[in-house]
């Protein structure tokens, strides 16, 4: 092995975590904006702070499973 194939390494290995990082960035991204909307919706119409996280609960479970109320 040379000198330059050992530094090759190193960035193909750097450039696959950014990749991930990138992607659980927009996961996160997705899920934190789709709990907003859901939050938002459901403070609309006044419900208490328990019931809008059982009902964000169900929505996400059901949207996970296929099922769309």
């Amino acid at each position: 092995m040379t000198k330059k194939d050992n530094q090759n390494e190193p960035d193909e290995l750097t450039g696959a975590l950014i990749r991930n990082q990138r992607e659980m960035k927009s996961l996160f991204r997705r899920s934190l904006a789709g709990f907003q909307l859901s939050q938002f919706s459901l403070s609309c119409l006044n419900f208490c702070p328990v019931v809008s996280i059982f009902g964000w609960m169900s929505h996400f479970l059901s949207s996970c499973l296929g099922i769309y109320n």
